[in-house]
């Protein structure tokens, strides 16, 4: 099951790395976040099982190329409780996903809403990816956004941003990074969205050494300093990862 997914990954990492910075068609990524109350983070994720299930039947049948599902770590009213980064193959089965609405808002059944107090569904460009060749079984998320100025937000991010993160992949703590554009911002608390994986926990707490020692090898400013031009924080979330029972 490891193999499998590390390789459903890296599939659909060389078919989105292909369509990078691409404007010809509409956006072919979705990520919808999910909010409850405290008092239904169970239930919700117990209905994120289930989902995690349908995505997987969605991808079989060929609307879906990849997804992933996350559920945050700790519980924080200011913050989402559950993530769907959905990949589709193209624009064009994007189309596909209005009959899914249809049946199953937000992917989910309509007695698993219940357990929703709010949903919020961004298309997005997946424009900036990266993985490890190494498949870890256990990883750790953080998924953080902002608020960019959008003019010159790719070039600070190739600049800058990237450098980090291959930087942290080569010292063995990151195992992949997923960076996505809104195509549609006006009105939206964000621009862009940061996925981080770490291969496991140990990894993720050795994050602030690894950071420092990399941008002492780069001779830059950290990763989240010195861009206010750029872009302004909005969010994180530690989160795991919600998989297919193995």
């Amino acid at each position: 099951m490891r193999l499998a997914r590390a390789i459903l990954f890296f599939a659909s990492a060389l078919l989105l790395g292909g369509q990078q910075d691409s404007s010809d068609n509409g956006p072919t990524s979705l990520l919808i976040f999910y909010k409850c109350y405290p008092n239904q983070r169970v239930q919700l994720s117990q209905t994120m099982h289930s989902a995690v299930q349908r995505f997987e039947q969605l991808r079989v049948n060929g609307v879906l190329a990849s997804y992933r599902v996350l559920f945050s770590r700790y519980v924080d009213t200011d913050n989402w409780d559950a993530l769907a980064v959905l990949n589709f193959l193209n624009y064009e089965a994007v189309a596909k996903w209005r009959q899914v609405e249809r049946n199953t808002p937000a992917g989910l059944a309509t007695d698993a809403l219940a357990s929703v107090a709010e949903v919020h569904s961004y298309p997005v460009d997946a424009v900036r990816q990266k993985g490890s060749s190494e498949a870890f079984p256990h990883p750790v998320y953080l998924v953080a956004t902002y608020a960019n100025s959008m003019a010159d937000y790719r070039q600070y991010l190739d600049a800058t941003v990237v450098p980090q993160f291959d930087g942290w992949i080569q010292e063995g703590i990151l195992a992949r990074y997923e960076v996505f554009l809104q195509r549609y911002p006006i009105g939206r608390p964000w621009d862009s969205a940061v996925i981080l994986a770490y291969n496991d926990d140990a990894a993720f707490g050795q994050r602030e050494r690894i950071m420092d020692r990399v941008v002492q090898k780069l001779g830059m400013p950290p990763f989240g300093e010195g861009a206010s031009n750029s872009r302004a924080a909005k969010g994180a979330v530690i989160a795991d990862e919600i998989t297919l029972p193995r």
